[in-house]
């Protein structure tokens, strides 16, 4: 039996065994997805003749059996002749950076940084943590902070001298420029006992079948642990060549504009060649444009990258967050097709995970491997930011 529990928003001096509301456990069609380098979400359907349906409002907090949880963001009542449901839907905790802006810091933290807040030479993790803690845990602004939220011990994990400035970001958008390159995500987990949240830095675990440190995890129809799969390429969005200049150019020498690749690539022709104009906004002395326009322009490159998508629904032969989690990287084989076309093998690594609860109380999961599909949201806000439209 799947236990719904609900809490009020932690103030301060609040825990979360005075803030709970109401349990339920008639939830049905209980769907909960996380992606290792975004914002996750939720959805379940119960009774509106449970008393739950009563207490449940806009930005509570909802666990399913105190291991998944998420902040509520929409609820619909249908009422017809022979039903009265109410559905309730909304983010993970993640979904706290997406109500955050990067702010500029109390005082002018260096020369030419006017309104921007900065960090360089510093490892990734402590790039993400640090804008995460002057928006959400140690704001300026107090009004800013999310009770209860803390950051786990920084393991400087990701490059050993990374750097980043930003100003009105979402968070969720520095978090992701920053730690996808390095193939690094991040998660807010609920403590429960101490009545905390813990925003941490995730890197997965290599369990592909050309290692033999780790257990491999080999997903494969003939050895009866993946049920299905479907196979997505596209290059729909994909850029390869990127022109970047300074959206906020202040003298004649900032108005240069730069062509870069990615690291490791040659610069393409013909019909292999993609191009794409980036707006960056930084604030640099002329000497320094070249070499950290090209950085921020590359951590941008990131949102063009090919979409290569395995959606895969797989058996309990491998126990999710005991043989393999989120952020992992796994083998997925197929005999037909592209993947065959392909070399027959991918080692990929696994970005979301969505949780559907069974009418017997089991629980499937479908893996998503790879860069994944682009929304027409994400389209449109990339055309605003770099000038499309």
């Amino acid at each position: 039996m799947v236990l719904i529990y609900l809490y009020k928003p932690l103030k301060e001096g609040d825990t979360f065994t005075n803030n709970q509301a109401k349990i339920t456990k008639f939830a049905s069609e209980l769907m909960f997805q996380e992606h290792f380098n975004g914002v996750g979400e939720f959805e379940f359907i119960i009774p509106a003749s449970d008393e739950f349906s009563a207490y449940a409002h806009e930005s509570d907090i909802i666990s399913i059996d105190n291991q998944y949880f998420g902040i509520i963001r929409q609820i619909k009542q249908t009422q017809q002749i022979n039903q009265n449901s109410m559905s309730i839907s909304g983010v993970d905790l993640k979904g706290y950076l997406s109500q955050r802006l990067t702010l500029y810091p109390a005082t002018e933290i260096d020369k030419g940084l006017q309104g921007y807040d900065a960090i360089k030479e510093v490892s990734t993790e402590t790039v993400t943590k640090y804008f995460v803690n002057n928006n959400l845990v140690n704001p300026t602004n107090p009004k800013r902070k999310i009770v209860g939220l803390e950051l786990a011990p920084d393991q400087t994990r990701g490059l050993a001298s990374d750097q980043y400035m930003s100003r009105f970001e979402s968070l969720t958008d520095v978090c992701f420029k920053n730690l996808e390159p390095q193939k690094m995500g991040y998660k807010i987990n609920a403590d429960i006992k101490n009545s905390k949240l813990i925003f941490d830095v995730c890197k997965g675990v290599d369990r592909t079948a050309k290692q033999s440190v780790n257990n491999r995890i080999i997903f494969d129809v003939r050895y009866k642990n993946m049920l299905s799969f479907e196979y997505f390429t596209s290059l729909n969005e994909f850029k390869n060549i990127f022109y970047s200049s300074l959206s906020n150019a202040r003298n004649e020498a900032q108005t240069m504009t730069c062509m870069y690749q990615r690291e490791g690539e040659e610069e393409e022709k013909g019909a292999l060649r993609f191009e794409q104009h980036l707006n960056v906004s930084i604030n640099l002395p002329p000497e320094d444009i070249y070499a950290q326009l090209k950085e921020y322009a590359l951590k941008d490159a990131s949102n063009y990258e090919k979409i290569e998508t395995v959606t895969a629904l797989v058996t309990d032969k491998y126990v999710f967050a005991v043989d393999y989690n989120l952020g992992d990287f796994v083998t997925v084989q197929a005999r037909r097709g592209v993947l065959k076309r392909t070399g027959i093998t991918m080692d990929v690594q696994i970005k979301s995970v969505t949780h559907r609860w069974t009418k017997s109380g089991n629980v499937v999961h479908e893996l998503g491997f790879g860069t994944g599909k682009i929304s027409k949201f994400s389209l449109l806000e990339r055309k605003i930011k770099n000038g499309g439209i």
